[in-house]
């Protein structure tokens, strides 16, 4: 079984009750609609390179293992409120221990960079942005 780590962690975010207490289903990947304003807040989230499992794991346990790095962008109408969603995202994101999401097995996930704050130079909204690695098995 191929594993789609993209659609399962979207799953994942989805049913995080805190998380959509600030952003509703408005979870997008790989970016934001083109039709998004700032007025509702949002996070936008998409892959950017899996590792070889055979690099993570000892030699032979690799298979059926991702290692997949998601770089993440929490919009809202100050960096307050942006702020705010970045850390129920990051408080998901711990909260990750072996659980199925799209019949996924996501077992962990690690914060690669910490919260960084910029302003978009397109819109001027504010924009916290964040890395994190999600580890998923195809054996659930």
């Amino acid at each position: 079984m191929v594993i789609d780590a993209t659609a399962a962690l979207s799953a994942y975010l989805l049913a995080d009750a805190p998380l959509k207490a600030l952003v509703g289903t408005r979870i997008y990947t790989p970016r934001l609609p083109k039709n998004y304003t700032a007025a509702t807040a949002a996070i936008s989230f998409r892959a950017n390179g899996a590792m070889d499992p055979d690099r993570l794991f000892a030699p032979g346990a690799g298979a059926g293992k991702i290692a997949q790095g998601f770089a993440f962008r929490c919009v809202s109408t100050t960096f307050l409120s942006a702020h705010a969603i970045y850390r129920a995202l990051y408080d998901a994101m711990m909260a990750i221990d072996n659980t199925l999401a799209a019949g996924v097995l996501i077992y962990t996930a690690d914060e690669e960079t910490g919260a960084q704050d910029i302003v978009d130079a397109d819109t001027g909204w504010p924009v916290v942005l964040g890395q994190f690695t999600v580890y998923f098995r195809n054996d659930a």
